[in-house]
């Protein structure tokens, strides 16, 4: 005979791992819906709740750096973007400036200083033949003479020697050292591109990095704030409650029918959160569960009436139907 309705009585327990049984209903006992039936002790229970509390408020300090970390490195984030804008925009301008004035005018600059140059030496050539003609009209002193045209032809080898070294540095400066100095503009211009694509690039794997690390934390605060709320939830189950009327048995009924070896369950025994403690059996309806051999399909079928009789007790009998 089995009950049409049973009820399985579990802790149904994921974090709390086994539980210690304190007291139980006897085997057989006649219960009420809502009847305690199960007691177990809360002592473990109560420390790992306390372990979890602890878990969760470490967590809690956790996200808090994290998020006022992760609120640091986006404003800093920020202001190294603005530096690499205006560092970036700053090449492009120098490059524009060089190529558009500062070439022209380191060669203007440089013919300007032979053409200053070329003046200097036809002043100082001019005076120094100015000098000499006047001296052979005014009656001064051969020795003055000498010593004035002594210092203005000097000045006239200076200016020679000035606009020598001025036209060898021009030239060079305009055919060695100004394809250089643009050359070098090109590659800076280029280096500070790249330098800028590889800051725009840090700082977007940096940006989606920040945005792993900091869900991460939130996902782990989030668990151990899950964690803590069922344990307190299943801390409420430390005492099992009949959910029906009817007979409460000692574990699991496996097709209707108690384990050939009595039950095992009794004060300090510890079971699994998932484990059936008590089966519950209403006692109101019941059907009969039976095998058949394989010759009786054939002759037996869903739907089919009988007549129900028990050995064991020879007054009754009922009538059923095959389902």
């Amino acid at each position: 005979l089995e009950a049409v309705r049973s009820k399985e009585i579990k802790a149904d327990t994921e974090h709390l791992g086994s539980l210690k049984i304190k007291r139980l209903a006897d085997h057989g006992t006649v219960v009420s819906k809502d009847q305690p039936l199960v007691w177990f002790e809360t002592e473990d229970v109560d420390k790992k709740i306390k372990e979890a509390e602890i878990a969760f408020r470490l967590s809690q300090l956790s996200l808090e750096a994290a998020e006022f970390a992760h609120e640091q490195a986006v404003a800093t984030a920020e202001i190294e973007r603005g530096k690499a804008e205006r560092s970036i925009a700053k090449a492009r301008q120098d490059h524009e400036n060089f190529m558009s004035f500062d070439r022209d005018r380191q060669v203007a600059s440089a013919e300007f200083d032979i053409k200053n140059a070329k003046a200097s030496l036809e002043n100082a050539t001019e005076e120094f033949e100015q000098l000499e003609q006047m001296y052979k009209e005014d009656d001064l002193t051969e020795e003055s003479e000498e010593i004035v045209l002594k210092r203005a032809k000097q000045a006239v080898e200076n200016a020679q020697f000035r606009l020598e070294g001025v036209e060898v540095a021009s030239e060079r400066a305009i055919t060695q050292s100004l394809p250089n100095t643009v050359a070098n503009q090109e590659d800076a211009l280029v280096m500070a591109e790249m330098a800028y694509e590889k800051a725009m690039r840090e700082f977007a794997a940096a940006a989606e990095k920040r945005e792993i690390e900091i869900t991460k934390t939130r996902d782990a605060f989030e668990q151990e704030e899950k964690k803590l709320a069922e344990l307190h939830e299943e801390r409420g189950r430390v005492v099992l409650s009949s959910p029906i009327d009817g007979i409460a048995l000692h574990g699991k009924l496996t097709r209707g029918r108690i384990g050939d070896k009595p039950s095992q369950l009794a004060k300090g025994t510890a079971v699994a959160g998932n484990q059936v403690v008590m089966t519950v059996v209403d006692p109101s309806r019941l059907q009969v569960r039976l095998d058949l051999n394989e010759s009786q399909l054939a002759t037996i079928h869903e739907g089919d009436s009988c007549t129900v009789a028990f050995p064991s007790i020879p007054e009754l009998t009922a009538r059923g139907v095959v389902s």
